[in-house]
């Protein structure tokens, strides 16, 4: 993984990008290698109660289904600084006087 970081930042590709005004990649990660993870307890077994996530990050998205908690998709979820924030926790308040303890 540490050795992606040079290999990307004089990358022909990389270079295209920035020249676009794209961000460049800069390191490579390496999740679970080709397995898939261990079972984990659904939340709901563990905590006694149902829960929701959104987010618009894929590894969230997947740590959610990993416990068998629901995700919903909302307009105007980037989790970065442009987020609808406002927006968020009017459905997550709408969310929580639905569900049951």
């Amino acid at each position: 993984m540490e050795r992606s970081t040079a290999i990307l930042a004089d990358h022909p590709i990389n270079l295209a990008r920035m020249g676009r005004g794209d961000l460049p990649a800069t390191q490579i990660w390496l999740f679970w290698p080709g397995m898939q993870p261990g079972a984990m307890p659904s939340f709901a077994s563990v905590f006694g109660r149902r829960a929701v996530m959104s987010t618009a990050v894929d590894l969230l998205r997947g740590l959610a289904k990993q416990v068998a908690m629901d995700t919903i998709e909302l307009p105007g979820v980037t989790d970065t600084n442009d987020n609808d924030w406002p927006a968020r926790c009017q459905v997550r308040l709408r969310l929580l006087s639905t569900m049951t303890p």
